[in-house]
Parts: structure tokens; C-alpha cells; sequence
């Protein structure tokens, strides 16, 4: 796509080179379509890759063999419960 994000500079890239680079987490910041990421992720997801939404709560996505998706791990709650 040739583009990058303000302020930043991190590459905007299609999905088929996405899946296609099997990477080990991917950075989504669109997180209201967060569902159709997930769905459209899943083959890389089943390998072992991580989907990170930063926004409105930090969140992190893991594959599990056969399930699909592991639970979403909320790190601001994690953080927060070991600070307190």
C-alpha cells in the first residue's frame, strides 16, 4: 500500500503480505474491526502469530491449536492488579 502511519512511520501493509511474512505479532490500531482482523487472521493466528490491539485497552491475541483463539489477555488489568 505505500503508506505509514502519522506520527510514526510503521508501515500500513495488505493482509495477504501479512500472512504471507508469518510474523511473530501484528499491530492492529483500527481495534473496532477487531472482529474481522481476528477472523481474517486466523490461519497466521493457528501458527503462533499474536494480533496486539493497543486501543481502547491494551490486548493481545493467541492462537491455540484447534480452537481458534486463546482468551484475551487485558494487560492493563494484569498491570494494574500487580501494582496494587
Amino acid at each position: 500500500l505505500g503508506r505509514v502511519t502519522p506520527g510514526t512511520g510503521i508501515p500500513i501493509v495488505a493482509e495477504a503480505e501479512v500472512i504471507a511474512a508469518k510474523p511473530d505479532y501484528i499491530v492492529v490500531g483500527p481495534y473496532h474491526f477487531r472482529d474481522s482482523f481476528v477472523e481474517s487472521l486466523s490461519p497466521i493466528v493457528e501458527g503462533g502469530c499474536g494480533i496486539i490491539f493497543p486501543l481502547p485497552n491494551l490486548e493481545v491475541y493467541r492462537g491455540s491449536r484447534g480452537s481458534g483463539f486463546s482468551e484475551v489477555a487485558n494487560l492493563d488489568q494484569q498491570l494494574a492488579a500487580a501494582a496494587g
